[in-house]
């Protein structure tokens, strides 16, 4: 949203990103005309198209939390002319009592790679900004996690992108300051917790922090950044890509401990289906996959499910601190009459078979994903629990409307290849 933090008042309401995600930083990116948001509690980057207000992409930021205590990162800034994104990974040990240190970064937003400039000893940094004015970074933080009155104040710094050498400019009357959105040369907005919530700009020449509007009517508390650019008022659809898919697979386990199944699925038979979504959706909210005329059917051995809607997700690159490695994902997943919910996942642990997040697939190259697991749990009428579970393999996908694939050997067990067809 846009909106005038000397009123307090809503200017315009552009798009709702994702009603599930809270946001703690957004920079516009003016060589690309994007913007990037910074999510809380996950180490995501989230890019959108500032032409048309919707998600392209998500890229997983390359963040090792293995140091003790709490790991994060928290803040966003960017450089225009040496096109170049900021972020601060802090670490807090033994929270919320331990010391605190920093580490300065950037981030390179294709692939969430981080490279870092230095270390920083001191508060929590919270926010970040680039100033084109003198070129440096300046962050606002805090020495403790104490309450809105608290007596441990902001802390205003001045950062070298550099080296990551910072220095204290002043300390600020509040101690809940969020939020730096940079208006050149050298003013800053945030929001304010104080004896009410509200906006403060923030003059670095005279260090002064002036109140202005209440905040309660916009709620924007750390993902603001000041509008020097041009927005939509509202989000450009993006167009349905409808795409409809037959599938076969066998059979590898069934859990069936009161006989629910009347041993109408064993071992070894095969199953078959069909579904279809929306591969223009990932990023879509609502997410239309969830409703007709998408959705999923399967039949096995005469048992048949079905289902109007379906969610499906792509992911790319998802990072992994424990061993370092980078995994790509495709999941689909409905809940189907009779009562069962069926998934299908594959993975790559090798993270090549997807390049980008940005669409579900219109074609599906099984021999690219080492993993591929496809169950389906029964479940007794109005309740969650699990009464039956069978396991299986999908081993051919062919795009509706075309002339069915053959199944081709390969190296790995159960898995085709289908090529897509004119």
């Amino acid at each position: 949203m846009s909106f005038d933090p000397g009123s307090g008042e809503v200017i315009e309401r552009h798009v709702q990103l994702n009603p599930d995600e809270a946001y703690a930083g957004i920079v516009y990116d003016r060589n690309h005309h994007r913007l990037y948001a910074l999510p809380q509690d996950r180490r995501d980057l989230y890019v959108i198209n500032a032409e048309t207000l919707q998600t392209v992409d998500r890229v997983a930021l390359r963040v090792d939390p293995r140091v003790p205590g709490l790991t994060d990162t928290v803040a966003l800034a960017y450089d225009s002319i040496t096109n170049t994104l900021y972020t601060v990974i802090g670490h807090w040990t033994n929270y919320p009592n331990g010391p605190i240190w920093s580490q300065l970064a950037t981030i390179e937003p294709e692939t969430g790679e981080l490279t870092i400039i230095g270390r920083i000893d001191g508060p929590w940094i919270a926010t970040l900004a680039f100033s084109e004015t003198d070129r440096r970074l300046y962050a606002t933080g805090v020495y403790d996690a104490g309450s809105w009155d608290s007596p441990s104040p902001t802390h205003v710094m001045r950062i070298d992108p550099g080296t990551a050498k910072s220095d204290t400019i002043f300390l600020a009357p509040y101690h809940t300051m969020l939020g730096f959105a940079i208006r050149e040369p050298l003013t800053f907005f945030s929001w304010i917790n104080w004896d009410s919530h509200f906006y403060g700009r923030t003059d670095l020449p005279t260090q002064t922090v002036t109140p202005l509007g209440p905040a309660d009517r916009v709620g924007v508390v750390y993902a603001m950044t000041y509008k020097n650019f041009s927005l939509p008022p509202r989000a450009v659809p993006i167009p349905a890509e409808p795409a409809s898919f037959t599938f076969d697979g066998i059979v590898s386990q069934v859990w069936n401990p009161d006989g629910r199944l009347a041993g109408s699925v064993e071992v070894g038979h095969r199953f078959a289906g069909k579904f279809s979504y929306d591969a223009a959706a990932p990023f879509k909210w609502p997410d239309p996959n969830r409703s007709p005329p998408y959705g999923f059917s399967l039949s096995i051995n005469g048992l048949k499910y079905a289902s109007a809607g379906l969610t499906a997700s792509i992911t790319d690159d998802r990072y992994d601190w424990t061993d370092q490695s980078l995994t790509d994902a495709f999941s689909l997943g409905a809940y189907t009459y009779p009562h069962a919910r069926i998934s299908w996942t594959l993975i790559d642990p090798t993270g090549r078979a997807v390049e980008g997040n940005g669409k579900l697939p219109d074609v599906f190259d099984l021999s690219e994903w080492e993993g591929n697991h496809f169950s389906i749990t029964g479940y007794d009428p109005g309740s969650d629990f699990a009464v039956y579970h069978i396991s299986g393999t999908v081993d051919r996908v062919t795009r509706r409307q075309q002339r069915a694939a053959q199944l081709l050997s390969h190296p790995r067990p159960r898995i085709g290849r289908v090529v897509r067809e004119s």
